[in-house]
């Protein structure tokens, strides 16, 4: 295993076994939330994914409301998106960091956070897809497969890991999703320090001596 690259094994079932590269533990304590969210979805895109994105609940970066009953719709911000197809980026497929987002109830994304489960799916939604620029739907437009893994840490969903893969490549399977899990919980674990460690620095600054 190279150090800029993660690994990629095999399970007993053929499908890959994908993990972040050892080196990110070593970033998880940035106070910059967005910076490590883009070495993550760096190391996994093209190795696992074609694209791969990282949405945080809004409240875990603003201290807002946490209830989000079942039934309504997640309010999530956007820290980092990769859209690929064949190792090469999309031209004009560029989604904005730290846009806010509402997720409809019935959405795959909000289920993967309410059930703290993977979910696989094939197409982003309609109302995803009303919500993106014309660009961006023909970039999704590329990709067959997709997969949402919750970000967690500990017994805690931060928000959800959202993964593309282009036609030709192999669907995601049981395997996969067992794998993003895997994925969501040390992104998950490594985003929750990160968030500390801003909240610490947010609170050192306002200390009045």
């Amino acid at each position: 295993m190279s150090d800029d690259s993660g690994a990629v094994s095999a399970r007993t079932d053929g499908t890959p076994e994908f993990e972040l590269p050892a080196w990110l533990e070593l970033l998880s304590d940035t106070s910059e939330p967005a910076r490590l969210a883009h070495l993550i979805v760096e190391a996994i895109v093209p190795g696992f994914a074609d694209s791969a994105g990282i949405f945080v609940l809004e409240h875990m970066l603003t201290d807002g409301p946490v209830s989000q009953p079942a039934g309504t719709e997640i309010v999530v911000r956007r820290l980092a998106t990769i859209l690929t197809v064949e190792g090469s980026p999309i031209p004009g497929a560029v989604l904005p960091a730290a846009q806010v987002i509402a997720f409809a109830a019935g959405s795959p994304y909000a289920r993967c956070v309410r059930q703290g489960t993977p979910v696989i799916f094939a197409q982003p939604g309609d109302q995803t897809m009303q919500r993106v620029t014309r660009g961006i739907r023909t970039a999704f437009g590329r990709y067959e497969y997709f997969l949402a893994a919750p970000l967690t840490a500990r017994d805690q969903v931060l928000g959800f890991l959202v993964l593309g893969r282009s036609a030709g490549q192999q669907a995601f399977g049981d395997g996969d999703a067992a794998t993003a899990a895997g994925l969501g919980a040390r992104a998950g674990t490594g985003i929750a320090r990160s968030l500390g460690a801003a909240a610490g620095r947010a609170t050192s600054r306002r200390t009045v001596y």
